[in-house]
């Protein structure tokens, strides 16, 4: 309320020509209508009106360019004193980090070249991070790589390792261990062995096939070759009577196992082609294969003895038939064992082989009688029945042997019809041997001990055996 008195008050001091307001406009119309009329008519005033308009406004441009100057240069001192700190900040960045080696820094520089033709403080954070994302892709696709190449290291020493497990105390299949397995090959090489590589594979194939071809050769031949031998025992064999009017034959058929067929497949299959001819994989296969079979036939170990007898012994790969012939060389009884057989049978069958086989041994192609005839058996009859010792004795004596014999004295009866002449052996006070000559038929009384003959004295005794006469161990 006292705010309105006061300007109330204030409105009544004033004047009315103040607060006229048509009155003051008209008064200035006509002081400008003058003031034109005036400088209009002065010329010169006009010029120099308007050189002041220009001067003022040029005033006025060169303000404001002088403000924009002063604007710019604050914008730039600031710009300055930044990038002074962002490069002090990198430099100090740069000194905690190991120098970049010169062809890495050549790399980088080609890097941010390829980016932009001028690298600028304005485009520097966006060419910095076009060049982090280039590496890193590299980085990425490096590293990928470099897994892969690992996963082939790998692989390479498991098939390297399993090659050659002897290698495992030194190496082992992983990625760590490639410097070492470089430094294998690099020794490898230097050694020339990929050289030799082809030499040895041709010795492998030629080894393969003299050994392991010469090693078949002698099993599948083994039969013809016991046939061939065979021969001449049967010739001996037809020479005498087996059983009255019959000769006896020895047939040899073949018997060959399942385990020496396989043996010998397996040998056939070692030796076909060359090794130089095949890949390197086929190769190695083959000569593991052959490695295998080597090991097999040195072992110790009593399953691979047994099959080394198997497949080794061509004896076990025949087997034999005694074969009756009758005078006109008609088959008339076969014996493929001793069953079927009486025990005499068996017996004169056995004895009368190996009695054939001895003549065959002994005595000139053709001939009835060997040229050297004397045999000896050591208690060959110990433990036989009578029966049996007067049979093999009777074969041997058809087949021309002259028989010398040492066994007890016990058997001069049931060797009485066939021996000529004894000799006892006895032991005087278990130090000195003495022989006593009997000779069957003679009446002569029992000789004296020959001094000669004996041992000296502190002499062990010998075991008894005479190998001039027939003789029988007796007590002293």
């Amino acid at each position: 309320m006292r705010g309105r008195e006061t300007a109330a008050r204030t409105v009544l001091d004033c004047p009315w020509p103040e607060i006229d307001i048509d009155a003051a406009q008209a008064a200035l119309d006509r002081l400008r209508a003058e003031l034109a009329e005036l400088t209009g008519a002065d010329t010169e005033y006009a010029e120099l009106e308007a050189a002041l308009a220009r001067a003022r406004e040029i005033g006025r441009q060169a303000d404001t360019a002088r403000s924009a100057a002063e604007a710019a240069l604050t914008t730039a001192r600031r710009d300055r004193d930044d990038t002074a700190a962002q490069i002090k900040r990198l430099h100090a960045v740069v000194a905690a980090h190991p120098p970049v080696p010169d062809a890495v820094g050549a790399r980088i520089d080609a890097r941010f070249a390829a980016g932009t033709r001028r690298v600028t403080k304005d485009n520097l954070d966006e060419v910095f991070t076009a060049v982090v994302r280039a590496v890193d892709r590299d980085l990425r696709g490096a590293e990928q790589a470099i897994t892969a190449a690992e996963t082939v290291i790998v692989d390479a020493l498991h098939r390297y390792l399993a090659d050659w497990p002897e290698r495992s105390a030194d190496l082992r299949a992983e990625a760590a261990f490639v410097d070492d397995a470089l430094a294998i090959l690099t020794d490898l090489r230097t050694e020339g062995l990929p050289a030799y590589e082809a030499e040895f594979f041709e010795m492998l194939s030629t080894q393969a096939h003299r050994n392991f071809g010469d090693l078949a050769r002698l099993i599948q031949n083994a039969p013809s070759e016991i046939r061939a031998r065979i021969e001449p025992v049967n010739e001996s064999l037809s020479r005498s009577a087996f059983d009255t009017d019959r000769t006896l034959r020895i047939d040899v058929k073949d018997r060959r196992s399942a385990v020496v067929t396989e043996f010998l497949g397996r040998l056939r299959e070692i030796m076909a082609g060359t090794f130089a001819e095949q890949d390197r994989a086929t190769a190695e296969a083959r000569f593991t294969a052959m490695a295998e079979v080597f090991a097999r036939l040195d072992s110790t170990e009593p399953a691979d003895r047994r099959w080394q007898r198997q497949v080794l012994d061509t004896r076990l790969h025949v087997g034999f038939v005694g074969v009756e012939l009758d005078p006109d060389g008609l088959q008339a009884n076969f014996h493929d064992s001793s069953s079927g057989l009486s025990g005499g049978q068996a017996q004169k069958l056995v004895f009368f082989c190996l009695a054939a086989a001895l003549r065959y041994q002994l005595a000139d192609r053709g001939a009835d009688l060997p040229r050297y005839a004397t045999v000896v058996l050591d208690e060959a009859f110990d433990r036989a029945d009578p029966a049996y010792t007067r049979r093999a004795l009777g074969v041997f004596e058809q087949f021309g042997f002259h028989l010398v014999l040492a066994t007890p004295l016990k058997l001069l009866q049931t060797l009485d019809d066939h021996i000529g002449g004894v000799v006892t052996v006895g032991i005087r006070d278990r130090q000195e041997t003495e022989l006593s000559y009997l000779a069957i038929g003679d009446e002569q009384a029992p000789q004296e001990p020959d001094p000669s003959l004996d041992p000296a004295p502190g002499t062990p005794a010998p075991t008894g055996r005479a190998p001039a006469a027939d003789h029988a161990d007796g007590a002293g």
